[in-house]
């Protein structure tokens, strides 16, 4: 075999050209993003020590729903302003304030997620929050911060929007406060 050369390749074959125009933007395939509101109202309970409170509760939320691709469940990340008034059975009176920081894992109507929150906390005595404060310190105030998960469901869907029920169990520290939320709410 010496002396002998290889014959030279064939030139390759050119790849078909492929007529059709393209089309510009992403395809039907990328995920999308959708911002989302929310309103809802309800009605808390929660332990402080030993003390039970009892309450109605407002929330306002806005975030953004995130389609992640074909055959995987979209996310939401929402953030929440709640306020709530409770009162104890003796007359304690106690204002929440919290902030709150949630993904959630969209299934169809149902949702599961799970956050972190920042709660300003007030205590009065039984005269009020206004009239409580006195020389003797009669209202507590402190600043803490959480935990929380979330389960809600759709009840009655419209278009893009829909009306839900909630639940949202919170543990924050340094307050030895625990607390379980109930709402109804109106998504955008």
């Amino acid at each position: 075999m010496r002396g002998r050369s290889t014959p030279p390749l064939p030139p390759p074959e050119a790849a078909p050209v492929d007529e059709a125009p393209r089309e510009v933007g992403p395809s039907p395939d990328a995920p999308k993003n959708r911002p989302s509101a929310r309103l809802a109202v309800g009605g808390g309970y929660g332990r402080l020590f030993d003390v039970r409170m009892v309450g109605p509760e407002v929330s306002l939320s806005g975030g953004v729903e995130a389609s992640r691709g074909p055959g995987r469940a979209p996310v939401a990340v929402v953030g929440t302003l709640t306020g709530e008034r409770a009162t104890s059975p003796n007359g304690l009176t106690a204002y929440n304030a919290r902030g709150l920081a949630t993904i959630e894992l969209v299934l169809g109507r149902a949702r599961l997620g799970a956050g972190i929150h920042v709660q300003y906390f007030a205590l009065a005595r039984k005269s009020g929050i206004f009239d409580a404060r006195t020389d003797d310190g009669a209202v507590i105030t402190r600043l803490g911060v959480g935990a929380h998960l979330s389960a809600s469901v759709d009840v009655v869907e419209i278009d893009r929007s829909a009306i839900y029920l909630s639940v949202t169990p919170e543990l924050t520290y340094p307050l030895p406060l625990s607390n379980v939320s109930g709402a109804i709410g109106f998504r955008l």
